[in-house]
């Protein structure tokens, strides 16, 4: 199937899910949500029995989460459209209200020259009709575009906007992941820590960004949060090598420093390894801490199950969209169509977790 066949298929059965979230939503107060999310909602009925959305398999539905996700983008577009226009008009006759009105004025020549020769010289001679009308629509949009951000700014800092639709979390995996690693970043006298999961693997060129992302929210919390370290099997020596290390020193008591250090240093480097290298030079990761490199080499790295390694590999590889590291929490993996980012989900989610 293709993609543009997955995606439309996507759609389609986002529309047959809508009735069931609606459903839920209607029930609620409509001060607290518009849109909710709802895994039994009622998909399909083959035969006589009624599939629900949980019963789709993983990639599915992790295909209609994408595409919730994407029709949140729009959603709050619009509102946050809107939520100016109240501020702009000061709440009066709001639906009458018009950016064309509010900007009707047109743009002086100066105004207009200035952004021609700042970004539409190569378009045409200003001269051309059509030319001047598109820059003369850029001014406004700018306009346009600087009032909403002006306004919104204002309505957050004074806590007075929100968005009445509940994102949802992804789909469920329900994996055992327990045997894997995990290290530790943050407050240390932390005493109830968080934890999320990552899958990756160590070969992943510019893959460290998913762990130093978790370990600044982990500093904005002031929270110590654990991330297992669910590392996919590739075959390769070298990645074999790196996971068995991490491992052995994330097991070894008084070894959490180094676990993560260690770990931080090989989704760095070990891309630039040879696929067949399965001796680390981690002197030569380590060159200012021979402390470090002495306690490394006294842990005997025994590696994790295969079987198990390739089980899971195999159960997170429908979920993959791009060779990045994914992250998860509980289970429920962060999209990376998410419109908040990666790092403000793990922010809002683990601070509420954290509460």
């Amino acid at each position: 199937m293709t993609a543009a066949n997955i995606l439309r298929s996507s759609v389609l059965v986002l529309a047959g899910l809508a009735a069931g979230w609606w459903l839920r939503s209607a029930s609620q107060s409509r001060t607290t949500t518009v849109m909710g999310f709802r895994e039994d909602a009622a998909v399909v009925q083959v035969k006589g029995r009624t599939y629900s959305f949980s019963e789709l398999p993983i990639q599915m539905r992790h295909h209609i989460h994408s595409a919730y996700l994407q029709a949140h983008g729009q959603f709050r577009t619009v509102a946050e459209d809107f939520a100016a226009r109240v501020v702009a008009s000061g709440g009066k006759d709001v639906a009458e209200f018009t950016w064309e009105k509010e900007y009707g004025q047109k743009p002086s020549e100066e105004e207009v020259r200035k952004a021609y020769e700042s970004g539409f010289r190569n378009v045409g001679p200003l001269s051309d009709a059509k030319v001047r009308a598109e820059v003369e629509r850029s001014l406004q949009r700018n306009l346009v575009m600087n009032r909403i951000s002006k306004e919104l700014s204002t309505l957050v800092q004074n806590k007075e906007l929100k968005m009445m639709w509940d994102l949802p979390l992804a789909p469920e995996l329900k994996l055992s992941v327990d045997a894997y690693p995990v290290v530790e970043v943050g407050d240390e006298s932390d005493t109830q820590p968080l934890e999320v999961e990552v899958v990756f693997n160590y070969g992943q060129a510019n893959s460290e960004g998913a762990f130093f992302a978790i370990s600044r929210v982990a500093d904005s919390l002031k929270r110590r949060i654990r991330i297992r370290l669910l590392s996919e099997s590739t075959g390769l020596a070298k990645e074999e090598a790196a996971t068995a290390l991490v491992n052995c020193l994330a097991r070894e008591a008084g070894f959490k420093r180094e676990a993560w250090l260690v770990h931080a240093r090989l989704t760095q480097e070990l891309y630039r390894l040879p696929n067949e290298q399965s001796e680390l030079p981690m002197a030569q990761y380590f060159p200012g801490d021979p402390e470090l490199v002495k306690r490394v080499a006294t842990c005997n790295p025994k590696p994790l199950e295969e079987k198990m390694l390739v089980a899971n590999t195999a159960a997170w590889k429908p979920l993959r969209s791009n060779p990045y590291p994914m992250i998860f929490i509980n289970g429920r993996r962060i999209s990376d169509q998410d419109p908040r980012g990666t790092e403000g989900v793990l922010r809002e989610l683990l601070g509420e977790r954290g509460k």
